[in-house]
């Protein structure tokens, strides 16, 4: 069996001496920052935004293979006759396009958003009694006005039995994607023995998906992708998906801020920030807020945001670089105290996201009665509470009759 996709990396700290082909200024589309992302699934259809019949021809991916001699042994796990390969293929190794599968094993898992389909070597997927490894390819270019450092797919892939490495144009992507490649280090994707690429499931359901963000080692003009499936016995396949329609990444991070402490009953605002830090437009963005369980009576006022449930939801559309969008909520906060109000926003881009770290922030607001300070309990009592964010309250008493 055999498997997929697509991958990520920087540039490697050694780059083979055998390239396959490498991609030439003709060869595939031509992609800048407003081409849709789903060109790079596999068995795509443009014309309808859906998948290629079976039995067509897959329009940008190719395939090679290369098989073992000898038969697969009859356990599961390799033995000294199948040694596992982590190489490009020889120079000059000639890829022919790839084929979209017409039938498929009951155990594949389907594209979660029904425009990409499994590819494999043959119509049927059907590979014999050996062992082999298959490489894909990908050749694309990039126009004249696309940065290569700012040229990112969000890609998700399945695979049959499982990737062993990927390479962008050359250099190996293995240092830079340590939980991708290969696959078999998903916890979710099982294999005899462990960790063997050619006896893994990493094909069989939506936790066998894995994400990687291809945003290095691009270079002008000419790019390529070649992506290494080792597989078992019995059918081979892989399937490629891209998650997100945009191919310039940005940097959106969200800042949440409150007030640190308010009286019981008290007002609570919180200001919601979503900024694109670039190095592209953002084509726009999501905010989910679950909302503090104690803050009564929530509201907004901003188009696009809803509260349901308690939770905060906005749709927000195009950001420029350094721009920013900003959503207001109020509420009461309880009558019971003291407590804190904890409230962690997140945001989700609708593009590719170079830093996922500052997508969430959190702020904290401590629900205090204000505390009334006697000055006859002593100037040291009455510090240490002021200090505690208490308010002194100074009463000048009078005395009838005394002229006070």
């Amino acid at each position: 069996m055999a498997a997929t996709v697509i991958a990520v990396g920087a540039v490697a700290t050694a780059v083979p001496t055998v390239f396959a082909e490498t991609a030439s200024a003709q060869d595939g589309p031509t992609v800048s920052c407003s081409t849709d992302a789903n060109i790079f699934n596999t068995a795509y259809d443009a014309a309808t935004d859906g998948t290629l019949p079976g039995g067509s021809l897959d329009t940008n991916w190719e395939v090679t293979s290369q098989q073992n001699t000898n038969p697969a042994p009859p356990v599961s796990g390799d033995s000294g006759a199948n040694p596992t390969l982590d190489a490009l293929p020889p120079a000059g190794t000639p890829f022919k396009p790839a084929i979209v599968a017409s039938s498929v094993p009951a155990t594949y898992a389907k594209s979660p958003y029904g425009n990409a389909d499994w590819i494999s070597e043959t119509a049927d997927t059907l590979q014999g009694d050996h062992t082999g490894t298959w490489y894909y390819r990908y050749d694309f270019n990039l126009a004249p006005t696309v940065d290569p450092a700012s040229f990112a797919l969000k890609m998700s892939f399945l695979a049959d039995n499982a990737v062993q490495n990927i390479w962008v144009n050359g250099a190996s992507q293995k240092p830079y994607n340590p939980t991708s490649l290969p696959q078999t280090n998903n916890p979710a994707v099982t294999s005899s023995p462990p960790g063997n690429t050619y006896w893994a499931n990493g094909f069989t359901s939506a936790a066998s998906l894995a994400s990687v963000m291809l945003n290095h080692n691009w270079q002008a003009g000419a790019n390529s992708i070649i992506v290494q499936v080792d597989s078992g016995p019995g059918a081979q396949a892989f399937l490629a998906q891209a998650v997100a329609s945009a191919v310039c990444p940005t940097d959106l991070s969200v800042h949440k801020d409150g007030p640190g402490r308010v009286d019981p009953g008290g007002e609570v605002t919180y200001h919601i920030s979503v900024t694109n830090n670039g190095p592209s437009p953002s084509s726009g963005w999501s905010i989910t807020d679950p909302l503090p369980a104690g803050l009564q009576n929530p509201s907004t006022s901003n188009p696009g945001c809803t509260i349901s449930g308690g939770t905060l939801t906005c749709s927000g559309g195009p950001l420029a670089v350094g721009a920013t969008a900003t959503v207001t909520v109020t509420g009461t906060a309880p009558t019971n105290s003291p407590l804190t109000l904890n409230n962690t926003v997140t945001v989700t881009p609708k593009d590719p996201d170079l830093i996922e770290s500052n997508n969430t922030s959190t702020v904290m607001t401590d629900v205090l009665p204000i505390p009334m300070i006697n000055p006859a309990i002593g100037s040291a009592a009455a510090a240490a509470a002021l200090g505690a964010g208490g308010i002194l309250y100074l009463r000048r008493r009078s005395t009838l009759g005394a002229g006070i």
